[in-house]
């Protein structure tokens, strides 16, 4: 009889629970602040608050009888090779802005009729639903409707009505199921060229990771996301913001004296207006978490946004450049759809207007198109896909006093960080070693003067714009800073520690003697070879690393093996 060899593939996945911190909660486009002061202006029946309210109410989606409608799958892109069903999508954009139009009531009015249908909605979704399908429009579905299941259920987290394990549920469904497709288009792009997709594609998947990596806790799913949006300059995705408001043209009629030429605007108005609000969310999300990406790169999102508004209240003579991208030229502004109208300039307006103090006339007039600058949500533009390209109701929620002395504004804050010996200009690393020095460091504009009034959320101790910090877990580091107007800004850092982040489906893989199985303990003939490996469910994997041991403690590198499969072509002892 021939010597057996015992063969163990081991793999290490994370817990999903009890690593990252510091996340505000609700905090992707509302928080509790936001909530409160609505309530406060309800019961005093002030306007507009009160106009869209009543609007909110009169919502189809706003039912208690209505019935979730969960699909295996959710299609969008169907009838072909890929997809032998047809599309679905419906389904799960109605049930999705149902739940979230529900929740809103529940956080206003406390009613938990609506908080249980708003939850019944959410956990038919996550028993039922296994994958978004399609063509390449599935990722417009992973990314769209990702993003606002996920806004349903961080709105709902904290309801004691719903079950711990079906909201654990919730957030595992969330990844696997959207996260997991969002990533995989950022960074395939279904194999084509970088600037191929049209901005909307990014900006949808990366408001989809955003706002998953806060429902979850998750800063690596978080700062994956927000990586597309800031940093992914050596590329031409449309969704980074240099490339999404890619051309800037000095003009004084723009905010900041000069308008930004969007990526979408000599496509059509339709999309340039989808862009718009898309990029408003993700900068709502990051305020929200203390990342002030409206005044990123010195405000260029503003430049785009009173761009599009301006060609779409029909302000003539605008400045405009051909486009160029992988599928051709575009010579001039794109006039279909001029005068689209999407939900959401009122969360652009209230930010610079009445925050910053920044008068954005296009698009306060855009914004006054609706009725009273009232705009609302999924139900109220058609019911046809590109009515529920967004959540809406931001009349409701963003809705701010206005800001009468112009001189008590924020400071606009910009945060680097220091590791490795590198002096980096971003507030966010992923796959820190677990131990690292990493220093966090703000700035002040030119010369304002340092009140010296910094203060950390986690070590009141702190009151410097400079900290060291070791990076023994994950956490999300945020530093408050009160101006000589008495104006307090702040600024996030999120770190995550390499191995703290939720792994993807993984199972184990192998081959002996034309078998395949999952099996992890493996007995073989002696020198026979074997094919190990390891099937994962996830498309970012950034490396594979191999190592072989004979008595489970001295490991050596298996350096011939680079991908998910090895093959031992000559298993001559144990290891």
């Amino acid at each position: 009889m021939n010597k057996k060899s015992v063969l163990s593939l081991l793999f290490v996945c994370m817990s999903l629970s009890g690593m990252a911190q510091g996340f505000i909660h609700p905090g992707i486009l509302h928080t509790q602040a936001d909530f409160d002061r609505v309530k406060e202006k309800l019961a005093t029946g002030q306007e507009p608050w009160t106009a869209a309210y009543n609007k909110l109410m009169t919502s189809k989606h706003v039912d208690l009888n209505w019935k979730p409608n969960p699909t295996v799958k959710i299609i969008r892109g169907g009838w072909n090779v890929w997809e032998p069903e047809g599309d679905n999508y419906g389904a799960a954009m109605n049930d999705a802005a149902t739940a979230y139009q529900c929740a809103l009531v529940w956080r206003i009015t406390g009613d938990e009729r609506y908080a249980e249908k708003s939850v019944e909605i959410m956990n038919a979704w996550a028993r039922t639903c296994k994958k978004v399908s399609g063509n390449s429009n599935g990722s417009l579905a992973s990314g769209l409707y990702g993003y606002e299941f996920a806004n349903a259920g961080e709105l709902m987290r904290d309801y004691e009505g719903w079950n711990r394990e079906d909201f654990k549920r919730y957030q595992q469904w969330m990844l696997r199921v959207f996260s997991d497709q969002s990533f995989g288009f950022l960074q395939e792009r279904h194999g084509c060229a970088d600037d191929h997709y049209w901005s909307n594609w990014g900006l949808c998947n990366v408001l989809c990771e955003i706002s998953v990596g806060i429902l979850c806790d998750d800063i690596y799913v978080y700062n994956a996301g927000m990586e597309y949006y800031k940093y992914m300059e050596d590329h031409r995705y449309a969704e980074t913001l240099r490339n999404l408001v890619w051309k800037l043209h000095p003009d004084e009629r723009g905010p900041f004296g000069y308008f930004g030429q969007m990526q979408e605007s000599n496509r059509d108005q339709g999309h340039a207006s989808m862009a718009v609000v898309l990029a408003a969310d993700v900068c709502g999300a990051g305020l929200n978490q203390g990342d002030d990406l409206y005044a990123y790169m010195d405000d260029r999102i503003a430049a785009g946004f009173e761009y599009v508004a301006a060609y779409n209240t029909f302000e003539e003579n605008l400045p405009n450049s051909p486009y160029t991208n992988s599928d051709g030229t575009f010579p001039e502004m794109g006039s279909g759809g001029q005068g689209t109208n999407r939900c959401g300039w009122p969360r652009i307006v209230n930010y610079y207007e009445n925050i910053r103090g920044v008068d954005m006339p296009y698009s306060h007039k855009i914004m006054m198109v609706h009725g009273d600058g009232i705009d609302a949500g999924g139900g109220f533009y058609g019911g046809n896909s590109g009515g529920y390209d967004h959540l809406g109701f931001t009349t409701l929620m963003c809705s701010l006093d206005p800001l009468e002395d112009k001189t008590l504004v924020p400071t606009v804050l910009k945060g680097s960080i220091g590791y490795d010996g590198e002096a980096l200009d971003r507030t966010l690393l992923n796959a820190v070693p677990r131990g690292a020095k990493v220093t966090l460091k703000v700035a002040l504009p030119d010369g304002e003067t340092d009140t010296g009034k910094w203060s950390w959320d986690d070590d009141a101790s702190c009151t410097s714009a400079e900290r060291e910090v070791e990076a023994d877990t994950s956490f999300v580091y945020r530093v408050r800073y009160t101006n000589a107007a008495g104006v307090v800004s702040t600024q996030m850092f999120s770190i995550q520690v390499a191995g703290e982040a939720y792994v993807r489906d993984c199972t184990p893989y192998c081959k002996y003697a034309y078998r395949e199985s999952q099996d992890t303990l493996i007995y073989v003939k002696k020198n026979e070879s074997v094919i190990l490996g390891m099937d994962y469910g996830g498309w970012h994997v950034k490396s594979w690393r191999w190592e072989k041991s004979t008595n489970g403690e001295r490991w050596s590198k298996l350096n011939n093996a680079t991908t998910n499969r090895f093959e031992l072509a000559s298993g001559a002892s144990s290891a």
